[in-house]
Formats: C-alpha cells, sequence, structure tokens
C-alpha cells in the first residue's frame, strides 16, 4: 500500500502506522533516565533475558523483546509485559525460570526507578 504525498513523494503505508504508533508511545509510556538509575547488571541481564527469548523455538517473543529493548531507552514496558501472553506460553514450554526473570525485572523497572 502507497500513499501518494504529492507528485514524488511516496510514504509506505507501514512508515505511516509506525509514525503512528511511535507517537502513541510516546505519549503515553512512562519514562525513566536509564544512565541514572539503571546499572550495568540490569542492562546485562536484559540483554541475556533478549537473548534466551530470541533463541526459543517456536516462540512468537518480538512484541516482549522489543519492549525489553525499549528499557536501554527508558521505556517502562513494565505493565504491558506483565499482561503479555508470552509469560503463561513460556510457562506452558518449560521456560518458567524465563518468564519469572522477566516479571522480577517488569517489577524492579515499574517500582524502583523514577519516572520522568
Amino acid at each position: 500500500m502507497l500513499i501518494t504525498i504529492g507528485p514524488e513523494i511516496f510514504f509506505s503505508g507501514f512508515f505511516v502506522l509506525f509514525l503512528y504508533y511511535q507517537n502513541l508511545t510516546d505519549m503515553e509510556t512512562p519514562r525513566f533516565d536509564r544512565h541514572k538509575h539503571m546499572d550495568s547488571d540490569t542492562c546485562k541481564r536484559i540483554q541475556d533475558l533478549i537473548t534466551d527469548l530470541i533463541i526459543i523455538e517456536n516462540c512468537n517473543s518480538n512484541q516482549v523483546v522489543n519492549m525489553l529493548y525499549g528499557a536501554f531507552d527508558g521505556y517502562d514496558y513494565s505493565q504491558q509485559i506483565l499482561q503479555h501472553e508470552l509469560l503463561t506460553q513460556l510457562e506452558d514450554s518449560g521456560n518458567g525460570h524465563i518468564a519469572n526473570d522477566i516479571v522480577d525485572l517488569a517489577y524492579i523497572i515499574s517500582n524502583t526507578y523514577p519516572k520522568l
């Protein structure tokens, strides 16, 4: 799907949707100062969880992985992560330890990092 804006400027409909989604994210998602509050151990923990999720077969973890990456930019997606169906899927597939680590991390970000 292409949206034409002028004779030579084309924007993909997907790009327009991305901009719309990004605008919603910026308006609704709590932020925190990652450089001030997140230590290197927490950064490593996030990266390890992302790696664990990526290597699990038949696991649609893209949304949660993106939310975890968002923590590196100071976005607090804790509530969305805690409500995501992936946690149940991880439990059911024998990866409950990963689900527990994700929940622990979400609580740390949500409850200990002051919001901007």
